[in-house]
Formats: structure tokens, sequence, C-alpha cells
């Protein structure tokens, strides 16, 4: 499958780098009325990455071409301010913490609620908010 872009009327732009088409769906649904980004393997949510520079990026850790952490630094490299949030199956504590000490800014568990990729968004509205009154 291609990259897939459907667009809303918002302004955001959400990349979601998953290769499971049930969650890219439900995950796409949650999302309308925003800019998304599908992608379903590692490589082409690197290249849909350097196209697009979304303002969210949700990440899968387990692709089938490539580890989710491994995108998370590439992306990282490329914009340092990049807004990341992993997404797995796994509960373990030490996913979540290597997560975040990589550099993502949340992480949600499979499977996820509307509730929960709202909180995300909200999250990240927070988070532009702290950095432009920081500057």
């Amino acid at each position: 499958m291609e990259i897939k872009i459907v667009t809303g009327e918002k302004k955001l732009s959400i990349l979601l780098v998953e290769d499971n088409g049930m969650f890219l769906n439900i995950a796409e649904e949650m999302l309308k009325g925003h800019k998304v980004i599908a992608a379903e393997t590692a490589q082409k949510g690197v290249d849909a990455y350097k196209k697009e520079n979304p303002d969210i990026t949700f990440l899968d850790i387990a692709l089938p071409d490539g580890n989710g952490h491994d995108i998370l630094k590439k992306i990282k490299t490329m914009n340092e301010d990049a807004y990341v949030v992993m997404m797995t199956a796994s509960r373990l504590k030490d996913d979540v913490l290597k997560s975040m000490g990589e550099g993502a800014e949340g992480y949600i568990t499979k499977p996820f609620s509307e509730g929960m990729v709202k909180q995300c968004i909200k999250e990240y509205h927070e988070y532009k908010q702290k950095k432009s009154n920081a500057v």
C-alpha cells in the first residue's frame, strides 16, 4: 500500500506509522478532521515524515521492516522538536521507559480509545504552548 493522505478541515497534520490495517483504520476514523498521513512500513514512515513534517507522529514500535525505536531516532535526528507518540500492544514498563528515554513525548497502548488519542492531541497543544511561552 502506498502512503495515503486523508485530509480534513483542521490544521494539525498527523502521521500514523502502523502496519496493522485495522488499527490504522480505527485511528484514521478517530482523527477525522485532521490531515492524516498513513504509512504501513518503517521506510514509508520515514519518507512521509521527511516530506510532510507532521505536527504529531503516532509510531508503532513493531513494524515489518524496522523497529519503531530506530525510526524515532531518525525522526529526532531530522527534527529534535518532533512530537512523537509511540504505539504498541506491549504494556511492559521497560518499553515505556525506553521510548521516553529516546525522546518520545507520549506512549499509548493498543487497543487505544478515542479518549487516549484526544488526550495525546491535547498534550501536544500544551507542549506547543509551553514552547512558545519559553521563547
